[in-house]
């Protein structure tokens, strides 16, 4: 046959296990949900700039001498389990700062603080699951303008106070959008 191609060999191709094909498929959404992260994360202060690459370090203060948590970790009492657990990823970043045995992060329930507005707090949940979060966005609507897919991680001032919410469309969202606040370590 003229014009025909030699048949090649072919190489062994890896077929990857189920295990890693799903480690790589958790790999591109948590990829994919950090890039629709809204960038809402610059707030200008009197010492500068406060950008997200900073976390936790702008709610760390020291207390005769010891490293601690500037701050109130604050989740909706009637919130969803994927909210409870972002919180806790969170938590365990802000720890890891820290780095003292036996800390423990103050935290409450949203109906546990009076002012969150006259604190520093890291606020977790749409203001649907979270009513501190609908008082900081100053919106009911349970999604603040997200779209599917769509997290939002936004630092908020309030004179000498920062509030930052941590929120996603859904509570896959907001957990995800905590895995991403989480990698800032």
């Amino acid at each position: 046959m003229e014009g025909a191609q030699p048949i090649q060999e072919s190489e062994s191709v890896e077929v990857p296990s189920e295990e890693e094909e799903k480690e790589e498929t958790k790999e591109k959404k948590e990829e994919e949900t950090s890039k629709k992260i809204v960038d809402e994360n610059i707030v200008n202060t009197f010492e500068g700039i406060i950008v997200l690459f900073n976390f936790p370090d702008f709610f760390i203060g020291e207390l005769y001498g010891e490293k601690v948590f500037n701050g109130l970790l604050v989740v909706g009492a009637k919130a969803p389990s994927k909210d409870v657990i972002a919180i806790t990823e969170i938590g365990k970043t802000i720890n890891k700062k820290i780095d003292r045995m036996g800390y423990v992060l103050p935290t409450a329930l949203d109906t546990e603080v009076e002012d969150i507005k006259a604190q520093n707090a890291i606020v977790i949940g749409n203001p649907c699951d979270n009513p501190a979060t609908a008082i900081l966005l100053d919106t009911n609507d349970c999604h603040a303008g997200l779209s599917p897919g769509e997290a939002m991680i936004k630092l908020i001032e309030n004179g000498d106070n920062i509030q930052m919410v941590v929120m996603g469309y859904d509570e896959q969202g907001t957990l995800e959008a905590s895995n991403v606040l989480s990698s800032y370590e």
